[in-house]
């Protein structure tokens, strides 16, 4: 008996998991499964169903030490790359995968030679955006616990409103999302509404400021003389325009090149979905289907950590109200993030 059976209109049948057949009993190639759609991707393994899924703040606090090594890295420093890579070099022995272990001795090898003649630079947009991105989550963690007052509680909710308003979410998403950190807290239900008016009080109103430079700025350089001067510059010049929020999403989506791409696509593959933060917060990525991470997916699950700033933060918060508390990164990969 089949586990899917497809409508009058499909033309294969599963027989096993992953197996198909098509109408006249002939099994599919890998190829010939491809070409269509399949059940596989969208189900969940039974051994992960019921399974204790990570807390947002555990959550929050391993990606803060991860950013923390990736910063670490970035200044070229072997005194932090060598133990890391020794510690992952040692994991993949453990595995038996001597060929990992080899590539990750080889690479450190390789960068005991070349790290020292490599020229330092620093991303102060990026910094910026990454020290943005600690201060809401720390701010929403903290927001979480419970001995968060009232007083605690208007701090936490100032830093975030604070980053959030500058975003591109929208008013309705941004209600959402104080609406569901408030619930989380240990806040009173009138405490929570006052201090829910009050953040979205504030948000609207810097808003219809910011909106109202921008619409003074541009309209005083339109009227001002000069014909040589282009259309585009006072849209250029808006912290509010189209061109400002294209070049921040490049410039974001640069951030997934260099360190952070090594660190996290090599230690969510080879070393059992941990990296180093999430093997201190006791937490691990596993897939839907509850198999290992190739090296391809854990580069594409890395890539949703730009997505995820590119959506002004929105992609990280979701984990507060997803029903299995999966982020940006973990919707462009299928995955999950477990309590083990």
């Amino acid at each position: 008996m089949s586990l899917h059976q497809f409508d009058d209109n499909a033309s294969i049948t599963e027989v096993t998991p992953g197996v198909y057949v098509d109408l006249a009993g002939q099994q599919l190639s890998v190829q010939q499964v491809r070409q269509v759609v399949t059940p596989h991707d969208f189900t969940v393994a039974s051994a992960l169903v019921g399974r204790a899924l990570a807390k947002p703040w555990r959550r929050g606090v391993a990606i803060a030490l991860d950013l923390l090594l990736i910063a670490l890295f970035t200044s070229a420093s072997l005194l932090f790359l060598l133990p890391v890579a020794a510690y992952l070099a040692f994991r993949c022995h453990l595995q038996q995968h001597n060929k990992r272990r080899n590539i990750v001795i080889a690479f450190a090898l390789l960068s005991m030679l070349l790290l020292p003649f490599m020229p330092e630079k620093t991303d102060k947009r990026s910094d910026y955006k990454v020290k943005a991105s600690l201060l809401i989550t720390a701010s929403a963690i903290t927001l979480t616990k419970t001995d968060c007052n009232a007083e605690c509680a208007d701090r936490q909710l100032d830093n975030i409103s604070e980053q959030l308003r500058g975003s591109k979410l929208t008013d309705n998403e941004i209600d959402g999302i104080v609406k569901e950190l408030l619930e989380d807290s240990i806040l009173t239900e009138a405490e929570q509404k006052a201090a829910h008016n009050r953040v979205m009080s504030n948000i609207k109103q810097h808003r219809q400021q910011a909106a109202q430079q921008a619409t003074e700025a541009l309209i005083q350089a339109t009227t001002q003389p000069g014909a040589n001067s282009s259309w585009w510059q006072p849209l250029a010049q808006s912290e509010h325009s189209v061109l400002k929020w294209l070049q921040g999403m490049l410039t974001d989506l640069g951030i997934g090149f260099g360190w952070a791409v090594f660190y996290f696509t090599l230690f969510i593959s080879w070393n059992g979905g941990q990296t180093l933060g999430k093997a201190a917060m006791a937490i691990k990525v596993v897939q839907l289907n509850n198999t290992p991470l190739s090296l391809w997916q854990a580069f594409g699950r890395q890539g949703g950590y730009s997505a995820g700033i590119a959506t002004g933060l929105l992609g990280f918060i979701q984990i507060y109200w997803d029903p299995n508390r999966q982020a940006i990164q973990d919707k462009v990969a299928d995955t999950l993030v477990l309590k083990i």
